[in-house]
Formats: structure tokens, C-alpha cells, sequence
């Protein structure tokens, strides 16, 4: 996807803007530590660390971004390509892990992008429905609604502990272990 993004743009003349963008980008991930910047709404482990830790660690948590960034893609890598041949209701924690990337793996991303714990939570419920998918949609529910609040109050960035609950719910769901039979899954597909 980010690749067909990033040639569509380049295509469309926006060359010489995503080049702008580039050099710009490390404003933006100075922006926690910007007086008046509410950083209390990053919703990444990044902008968590940004907001417990001073100016001095962004070279730091830069480097582990990027690092987090490139094993977070191996690691979806790896459970997405035995799943590629499957049938559709199979690859959904492909899916749902494809969804939740961003969330984790990039260094900036804000509040309204929870929107997209709403699709993973939907795959979820039609791949494998379960007492813990509806604790974990309750919790997604109740922490977008007073994280933000208890963030603002703290200056912390408490938002970016939803996508972690929801990657840590997944894995205890076995969700993170793909299901290589070639047969339908005794769960209806989506």
C-alpha cells in the first residue's frame, strides 16, 4: 500500500512535495517536547517515550523507531507470506496485523488514527469471536474515551497503550500464530 501511495504521488508530480516532506519529517517527531504541542494524543510507543523522557532522548528513540520499524515489518512478513494462498477467512490476522502496523511501528500518529482498532477489532470478531475479543473491544471502547482525558491530566501520551493492549490480547488469542490448513476454519469467514 505505502508503496502504490508513494508511486501514485510521484507520478502525479508530487515529486518535488514528498521531497519537502522528507526533510521536514524529524519536525515531526520533535513536536512532543514543543511547548503547547499536546503530545498526551500520540498514540505510538514512540510518543509514549517522548512524553516520559526529555529533548535529549529523540536521537535515541529516532534510532529505536526506526529499528522497531523495520523488525515490526519483518515480523508481519513473516506471518502474512505462508497465509498469501489462503483462503480469505484464514489470512485474517494478516489483516489485522497489516492494520495495527502503523499504530506501532511508525513514530507519529495521533488519536483519530485509533479509528483503525475498529476494523481490526470487526476481523476479530468475524475470524474467531471469543470472551476475550469482547473484553478487548470494551477496553478499546472505555480507553479512547478517558485515556485521552487522564493523558491530558498527566502529560503522558496514555493513549499509545491501546494498540499495545490490543497486539498483547491477539497474541494471548493466538492470533499472532497462523492457521496453515488448507481446509475452511470452524469459524465463519468475513
Amino acid at each position: 500500500m505505502a508503496s502504490l501511495w508513494l508511486g501514485l504521488s510521484l507520478l502525479s508530480g508530487g515529486g518535488p512535495l514528498y521531497g519537502e516532506y522528507l526533510a521536514r519529517s524529524s519536525l515531526l517527531l520533535s513536536l512532543p517536547w514543543v511547548e503547547g504541542f499536546p503530545a498526551f494524543a500520540l498514540i505510538t510507543p514512540y510518543g509514549l517515550l517522548a512524553t516520559l523522557l526529555p529533548s535529549e532522548a529523540q536521537p535515541a528513540l529516532q534510532a529505536a523507531s526506526a529499528l522497531e520499524l523495520l523488525l515490526m515489518g519483518l515480523g508481519l512478513a513473516r506471518i502474512a507470506a505462508p497465509l498469501r494462498n489462503l483462503p480469505r477467512e484464514q489470512q485474517a490476522p494478516a489483516w489485522m496485523l497489516d492494520l495495527l502496523y502503523p499504530l506501532l511501528a511508525f513514530p507519529y500518529a495521533l488519536l483519530h488514527d485509533l479509528m483503525l482498532l475498529a476494523p481490526i477489532l470487526a476481523l476479530w470478531a468475524a475470524a474467531r469471536p471469543s470472551p476475550r475479543w469482547l473484553r478487548t473491544a470494551i477496553g478499546v471502547y472505555l480507553g479512547g474515551l478517558f485515556m485521552p482525558f487522564l493523558g491530558a491530566l498527566t502529560r503522558l501520551a496514555l493513549p499509545s497503550l491501546l494498540p499495545i493492549g490490543v497486539l498483547i490480547a491477539m497474541a494471548r488469542e493466538g492470533l499472532l500464530q497462523p492457521n496453515l490448513r488448507r481446509t475452511p476454519p470452524p469459524w465463519p469467514g468475513f
